[in-house]
Parts: C-alpha cells; sequence; structure tokens
C-alpha cells in the first residue's frame, strides 16, 4: 500500500520566502523538508513564512525537522515563522511547548541564540499527532 505524500510549495525569492507544506509527515520526510527549508533560506533576505494548514498527520521527526531549520535560520540571522497551522501540528506545536518559538514575536530583536531557544526536555518528541 501506498502511503500520503508529502507536498511542498516554495513561493518566489525575496525578502521572505512562503513554503507550503500539506499531506502526512512522517520520518521518512524529514530529509526532504529539510532540504526544502534550507533552499528557501539561501532564497531569502530575512526568512521563511511556513503555512502548514494542510499537514494532516505529524509525528515528532516534523518537529525535530522544524526546530533543526530553526536553529540554522537563527544562526544565519533570519527567521522561520508558522503563518498557519493544520489542527495536527497544533497541538503538536503546544504539547511541546515550541509554538512561541515560531511566531513573528520570537523572531525579533531578542531572539535567544538557537542552542538555548528549545526549552530543556521539550526538543525531541517521539510520538505522533494527527489522525491515523
Amino acid at each position: 500500500m501506498l502511503r500520503p505524500t508529502l507536498l511542498t510549495r516554495v513561493g518566489p525569492a525575496g525578502d521572505r520566502v512562503s513554503v507550503a507544506v500539506s499531506g502526512e509527515f512522517c520520518i521518512d520526510d524529514s530529509g526532504r523538508l529539510q532540504h526544502v527549508l534550507r533552499d528557501a533560506l539561501a532564497r531569502c533576505a530575512q526568512g521563511v513564512d511556513l503555512d502548514l494548514a494542510g499537514l494532516a498527520f505529524a509525528d515528532g521527526s516534523a518537529l525535530n525537522a522544524l526546530l533543526a531549520m530553526r536553529a540554522r535560520a537563527v544562526a544565519a540571522g533570519k527567521t522561520i515563522t508558522i503563518s498557519a497551522v493544520s489542527p495536527a501540528l497544533e497541538r503538536l506545536l503546544t504539547f511541546t511547548d515550541t509554538y512561541a518559538l515560531f511566531s513573528a514575536s520570537a523572531s525579533g530583536p531578542g531572539t535567544p541564540p538557537a542552542e538555548q531557544a528549545v526549552p530543556q526536555g521539550r526538543a525531541r518528541m517521539t510520538g505522533s499527532f494527527g489522525p491515523r
């Protein structure tokens, strides 16, 4: 049986690049998402805006991929913000207390260094969130 596909759509280069992600995200998709976000970060001046409203399922590897790319963005003086979120990912971000790390206010002046940005004991998730 074929598993559902993770789809990404990347907007044009500029100050901020929009990336929309839809489908179901599992550990096999981590490398693909990180590649797409690395490319988007390289094509922008300020950062990436993520539209994750179409993400029907996300396991802990989704959060790990997002946190890794956020750390890369902060190290480069850029940001990754979430502009829209699905219920599945909202539960994951809320449960792990990491949602605020991807808000516009968390990305402005005074943003903590990447290695300090994630609350201790909350960064790595192995469970899954979303309908299955």
